[in-house]
């Protein structure tokens, strides 16, 4: 039998779960931040799809745990941690701005068009982007 060093120990996928939360909410603030600043070219608006696809895989995993993963982030966070319901929150909030976000690429047709995305869908990203930094404690 093979040493398992591919399978993340719960200590692992929660600390790396922690992180991606951390992490997509930081990006997630700068671009929002950016975008109040003035315009924002949509490739790199668009480049959030790919982070934040990232962050809903690591959180789809952590779920697959089940309630062996619930019971441990309990024991590291709290008894009143709901762990089921905070990734389900989160994630719920980044496929609805992953999946705004990529219908931005239905305007062009490619995702490298240095175009600038228009104020108006500045001012819906912001909202999606208020909405997910709300979410992400």
């Amino acid at each position: 039998m093979a040493y398992p060093a591919s399978t993340k120990t719960l200590h692992e996928l929660l600390t790396l779960a922690d992180g991606e939360a951390i992490r997509i909410k930081s990006t997630v603030q700068q671009f929002r931040d950016a975008s109040a600043a003035g315009p924002v070219r949509r490739e790199a608006i668009l480049g959030l799809v790919g982070w934040l696809d990232r962050a809903i895989g690591v959180w789809d995993a952590v779920m697959a745990r089940g309630a062996d993963m619930v019971s441990y982030a309990q024991s590291q966070k709290g008894t009143a941690f709901n762990l089921v319901e905070e990734f389900t929150a989160m994630r719920a909030a980044a496929v609805d701005l992953r999946d705004w976000l990529a219908a931005l690429n239905d305007d062009t047709g490619s995702y490298s068009e240095l175009v600038y995305v228009s104020s108006d869908r500045l001012a819906e990203f912001r909202t999606k982007a208020d909405a997910f930094i709300a979410t992400v404690g």
